[in-house]
């Protein structure tokens, strides 16, 4: 009885820690506006994009990356469980 009891605190906990964290997520504003750029050149008039170096790091702020952290709550409750069904009762 004891062991479904710290089982069942175990599972809430790690819920509990697996939904407080926030992964960064883009929404919808953060897809990049194409800006067709001509160029005249003696062969005619020519996309530009591929030239022209755009410097839009300097404005946006950094992604942080995907830690695995946001999947160790529930590994080790997985692990701490089954090795606890799995202990013997003697």
């Amino acid at each position: 009885m004891i062991r479904m009891i710290l089982w069942f605190f175990l599972v809430l906990g790690a819920i509990w820690i697996a939904t407080s964290m926030v992964l960064p997520t883009p929404g919808p504003a953060a897809q990049q506006e194409v800006t067709v750029v001509w160029r005249r050149t003696n062969q005619g008039w020519l996309r530009a994009e591929s030239w022209l170096v755009t410097k839009d790091y300097l404005y946006q702020e950094p992604k942080p990356p995907l830690y695995p952290m946001t999947l160790l709550p529930i590994i080790v409750t997985l692990s701490v469980g089954a090795l606890v069904l799995g202990q013997p009762r003697d």
